[in-house]
């Protein structure tokens, strides 16, 4: 929260309080709905790499891995 007391993110706020974003944007919309806040649209996006794009970055590709290994680079 920023010194007005107003939540700026709430990705970022779900992380800080270390609970599930859906469930913050739960209880936002709820007291939304209710309305006891006010909200602005604020979008995102985020790339997350999966294991295996974790291991060509460590390893390199599977076809880089067998040039090196067929042609003995």
């Amino acid at each position: 929260m920023n010194e007005k007391g107003e939540i700026e993110n709430s990705y970022d706020f779900a992380a800080s309080m270390n609970v599930d974003h859906q469930a913050v944007v739960g209880v936002i919309k709820s007291l939304e709905t209710d309305l006891l806040i006010k909200t602005e649209q604020l979008s995102q996006q985020f790339w997350m790499l999966t294991e295996e794009a974790l291991s060509v970055l460590e390893k390199g590709s599977p076809g880089t891995l067998f040039k090196f290994q067929f042609y003995g680079l």
